[in-house]
């Protein structure tokens, strides 16, 4: 049994009704990307779009910078190697080396001298972790906008209708 409306069903539903909005963000939605379908779809479109994202960063922000900043956002959207941390109080672990401890200095605590006695620090990739605004409130939102113009198009509708 396939999953879903078939073009033909999705075509004619959108016809009959077409919707006032999308709603594509459900539970668990970051967690649940997979990272392949990621690297096939979400990320070209980040890159394909970089020259709408740098123009919407200049004119918010008017400065030269606003591009370099931008450019740094869609990385961010584009990254899928993440370092984590997790405390173990008396884990007395190796010695990390210095670019971890400025990570974990950046975003966990600064304060601490040798934070390997007390947390775990690991290497993740594939998935994309809550509270990564950038692959989460602003990712979510405009990898929504980006999966209902392909809907929409596979449907053989004009998103002008």
């Amino acid at each position: 049994m396939a999953l879903g409306l078939s073009l033909e069903q999705m075509s004619k539903r959108f016809l009959h009704s077409m919707p006032h909005c999308l709603s594509l963000d459900g539970t668990q939605f970051d967690s649940a990307q997979y990272h392949p379908v990621c690297e096939a779809v979400q990320q070209p479109a980040w890159r394909t779009s970089r020259q709408y994202v740098r123009r919407c960063y200049a004119e918010t922000f008017g400065d030269s910078a606003s591009s370099t900043l931008a450019d740094k956002v869609l990385e961010e959207m584009c990254n899928f190697d993440w370092l984590g941390f997790i405390k173990v109080p008396r884990v007395n672990a190796p010695k990390w080396p210095r670019e971890v401890q400025k990570k974990f200095k950046r975003f966990v605590d600064k304060q601490s001298d040798t934070p390997w006695n007390d947390y775990l620090a690991f290497e993740f990739h594939g998935t994309t972790p809550s509270g990564r605004a950038s692959q989460t409130t602003v990712g979510n939102t405009l990898n929504s906008i980006f999966y209902a113009y392909y809907y929409i198009e596979k449907a053989g509708l004009s998103i002008d209708r």
